[in-house]
């Protein structure tokens, strides 16, 4: 549950992302369709209203930042803008730098006075007296387009590069957000996908199955990945956490094992052979921790093949006559050696394989309600009720 909220987070902070790469994109879009025919631009002549230099902090860089506001006239009609220039301020500038570039791009004189303003705890500087004559460049097309400077906009080349890589990257984010929420998404019941039902009942019908996933409290039947048809058969399984040859030896010792056969060999790995040849206890079980074959040893008289990888002991148990397929012999078997298991519990992995093919609570939760609370049963209670 933690792991699908942890995982809903980040597909919303994915989201989150896309948003506003696409918002960029949208905004690169509109820049350049609004300041793309800047070469044909006009001048006109204009009224500034106000103008404050004001300086601004990002990390420990300083950079000053331009608000104004102007008026201007053309064909007949009154415009206003509040656009200095269409580039930024180079940051390495010093206050009387910035205060001389704004009065060389407005064409005024050098005298003009500065007063000190402060806004938002920096200080600034604001032009006295308002209601300066300047030029304003505008277009002509759309003339709300305007500014005071006369340096044009970057190339529109690098607007379309620049709308490129912020559509990629939202892209990019969308994708993920996506995969992401999926995989956040609860699992899907898998007694409703009737293609894998075909799978899973193929060979024990529903009853069989339930019937068998009660009568056991620890080992749950396991469909082989190909169903049964390949070298991963089905099987019995419990695992348990070990994660150090001490802990390995701990659980064989706590499972008194009796006797042990040889580790197969790794190139069958998928085959559930058993080797006629018995060892002692205590030198089977070195074998099991030191070698990454397979091995198999005796509980209660039922043959158990057990496999260590990396943390886990993984014990299970299937037909001795047919060892790809679980029978009622192998239930059978199952259940005089789960006692031996109880002292273990808190060392149980559940499910011991974490998806569909492994008959237990967290994907199959019907098998362990009680019966007439499901299927045909809970139907005809819920008519009665």
């Amino acid at each position: 549950m933690i792991a699908r909220v942890v995982l809903a987070v980040v597909a919303l902070a994915m989201a989150g992302l896309a948003a506003m790469f696409g918002l960029w994109a949208h905004a690169s879009f509109v820049e350049h369709d609004r300041y793309g025919d800047f070469e044909h631009w006009v001048r006109s002549p204009g009224t500034l209203q106000s103008l404050e230099l004001e300086r601004t902090s990002i990390s420990l860089l300083r950079s000053y930042h331009v608000v104004c506001e102007y008026t201007f006239v053309f064909a007949g009609r009154t415009y206003a803008g509040t656009r200095f220039t269409l580039d930024y301020l180079p940051s390495t500038m010093s206050a009387n730098e910035a205060k001389a570039q704004v009065v060389s791009v407005l064409g005024l004189a050098e005298g003009v006075r500065w007063r000190a303003v402060r806004r938002y705890n920096q200080d600034g500087w604001a032009i006295d007296p308002k209601d300066l004559a300047v030029a304003v460049r505008h277009s002509t097309r759309d003339p709300t387009a305007s500014t005071l400077s006369a340096t044009p906009p970057m190339p529109g080349i690098l607007y379309w590069i620049l709308i490129a890589v912020q559509t990629l990257l939202g892209g990019a984010a969308a994708l993920l957000s996506m995969f992401v929420g999926y995989c956040s998404l609860p699992e899907v019941d898998p007694l409703k996908d009737p293609a894998w039902c075909e799978i899973l009942f193929r060979d024990h019908p529903k009853a069989r199955l339930r019937a068998w996933a009660q009568s056991l409290r620890h080992f749950r039947f396991v469909r082989g990945s190909g169903g049964g048809r390949d070298e991963q058969g089905d099987c019995l399984m419990v695992v348990l956490r070990a994660s150090s040859r001490q802990e390995v030896e701990g659980i064989f010792t706590t499972l008194g094992v009796g006797t042990c056969s040889s580790p197969r060999d790794p190139s069958e790995s998928g085959m559930r052979g058993v080797d006629s040849a018995e060892k002692s206890s205590e030198k089977s079980a070195a074998r099991l921790v030191e070698s990454p074959a397979s091995g198999s040893l005796m509980l209660n008289g039922a043959r158990v093949f057990v496999d260590r990888k990396w943390d886990q002991l993984e014990l299970s148990i299937s037909d001795p006559e047919k060892p790809y397929e679980v029978t009622s012999t192998a239930v059978e078997m199952a259940q005089r050696i789960e006692s031996l298991l109880d002292p273990l519990a808190d060392k149980l992995v559940e499910p011991p394989r974490d998806d569909r093919h492994c008959v237990c609570p967290k994907y199959y939760p019907s098998f362990w309600v009680a019966k007439g609370a499901d299927g045909e049963g809970g139907r005809r209670e819920a008519k009665a009720r």
